[in-house]
């Protein structure tokens, strides 16, 4: 064979050689690096994430003027987790208060004193990692209406499972939301005690215009309002439909007043220059968007005076 055809065929082979040597190397990083990928994200999915969804960070409450010297504080817990979760603890102010063997994860807190305390939840796996929540701060105040009465609180009848308002007071509105499943929204609901129940609005879009009433049936002297924002049944509820941004208060002899709310699902006073009226009307006037549905709730009202 000529010797230019052997320099030919080994010059091809050395080339073919490099080229499948090359190819070789970049399956093995890219293998490597896929492996490696693929490890970190088996690391990361088995890291439990442990959430405060109630009470949110800033919260505050205001110490019962009932006769009780404590209030109840609601502290629910959510952890997601692909492996199983051993046990979830929660502190106060670095204290360990409670520890959960399995769900729900949810605490009532009795609060006695005022001040301000940091709650935090640890959760960690069977397989020993673990995760812990950012820190909820919350104040405790002096009770705004220690020597205020309650005028909105009705006698309430239990017939057939339905609460009726008898000659206390009355609650209207301008519209109502259907009823689903064993849920209604009917506005005696905004004065029921019960902070998972509401009022919805019943028309299309998000009920700008709408209004709820509570009719005294005489004269009172209005001095405060307490409202609860929005439909305070979860979190998923609260955040899912509308809250009140913005409302305008009318009383009997048609004078009115504006007020802004917070959107949080704790009870919020508003203060009112002393007022005698017969009736007490909430407007929606602008609203906190809903993530999931277009429906503007109300769930408790409280109106204190004499």
């Amino acid at each position: 064979m000529p010797e230019r055809f052997k320099t030919i065929i080994i010059t091809v082979a050395s080339l073919l050689f490099v080229i499948l040597l090359l190819a070789l190397l970049y399956a093995g990083y890219i293998f490597f690096i896929k492996a490696d990928q693929d490890e970190g994200s088996s690391k990361e999915d088995i890291i439990p994430r442990v959430t405060i969804n109630r009470p949110s960070d800033g919260d505050i409450f205001y110490l019962s003027g009932d006769g009780d010297s404590f209030i109840d504080v609601r502290i629910d817990i959510e952890v997601k987790s692909k492996t199983d979760i051993d046990e979830v603890i929660l502190f106060i102010d670095s204290k360990k208060v409670k520890i959960f063997k399995e769900e729900p994860y949810e605490y009532i807190w009795k609060v006695a004193k005022t001040g301000k305390y940091k709650i935090s939840a640890k959760a960690g796996t069977s397989k020993g990692i673990t995760d812990v929540s950012k820190i909820v701060e919350i104040n405790v105040k002096e009770n705004l209406n220690a020597n205020l009465s309650e005028i909105s609180s009705p006698t309430i009848n239990s017939q057939s499972g339905k609460s009726k308002i008898t000659k206390d007071i009355s609650v209207f509105a301008s519209s109502v939301l259907s009823a689903e499943d064993e849920n209604n929204y009917e506005p005696a609901n905004v004065v029921d005690k019960k902070d998972d129940t509401c009022w919805k609005e019943g028309v299309a879009g998000y009920g700008l215009g709408e209004w709820i009433e509570i009719d005294f049936k005489k004269k009172k002297i209005v001095k405060r309002l307490g409202i609860i924002n929005g439909d305070n049944k979860d979190a998923e509820h609260f955040f899912g439909n509308n809250r009140i941004k913005r409302s305008i208060i009318e009383f009997s002899d048609g004078s009115h007043r504006l007020i802004n709310l917070e959107d949080t699902r704790q009870m919020q006073y508003i203060n009112i220059i002393p007022k005698s009226t017969s009736s007490v009307r909430l407007y929606i006037d602008r609203v906190y968007k809903g993530d999931k549905w277009n429906d503007t709730a109300i769930s408790e009202i409280k109106i204190y005076g004499e």
